[in-house]
């Protein structure tokens, strides 16, 4: 778990003028975990909704 941790702790986000939410880590970090765990939160707010990461082939 202290990779778990040390993930959340370096994770940020910055808002752009028109107010876009950017989300970064540091150069060289990881956003495996914080990305699985938001992804996991949405499907359990839109159970009927389709998750699609990437690419151009769309189910």
């Amino acid at each position: 778990m202290p990779e778990c941790y040390a993930e959340f702790a370096q994770y940020t986000y910055r808002y752009s003028p028109s107010g876009t939410i950017y989300f970064s880590h540091p150069q060289g970090g990881h956003d495996d975990i914080v990305d699985s765990v938001a992804m996991a939160n949405w499907a359990r707010n839109n159970i009927n909704g389709n998750i699609y990461v990437g690419g151009n082939n769309r189910p």
